[in-house]
């Protein structure tokens, strides 16, 4: 009976040690992705001066940083400080949209 118990208590482990990887993979999936995201946002934002500053597409863009933030402010694996970074573009976008909006 004893070497039973040492098995389970092994596939117990072993079962563990496969949740630890996956956790780790989507933390990592999860920080690729909002990278990934962030890239693709920070092309559409140089797009949009390129293109004379479309406060519509300024607006898309705020949203859509929103969205990650939402998205993204409780996944495991995405560092506080990229987060942060997060808040800070919604204010310097928010602030740049409004700043067009009364011109």
């Amino acid at each position: 009976m004893h070497n039973n118990v040492n098995v389970l208590h092994q596939l117990d482990e072993i079962g563990n040690s496969i949740q630890n990887i996956i956790l780790h993979l989507q933390q990592v999936e999860a920080r690729n992705t909002l990278t990934h995201e962030l890239q693709t946002l920070r092309t559409q934002f140089v797009n949009t001066i390129g293109q004379g500053g479309n406060i519509n597409e300024f607006q898309a863009q705020l949203t859509q940083a929103q969205n990650l933030y939402q998205q993204y402010g409780s996944a495991q694996g995405v560092p506080p400080a990229a987060l942060g970074a997060i808040r800070e573009l919604i204010a310097n976008l928010t602030q740049l949209v409004n700043h067009l909006r009364n011109q």
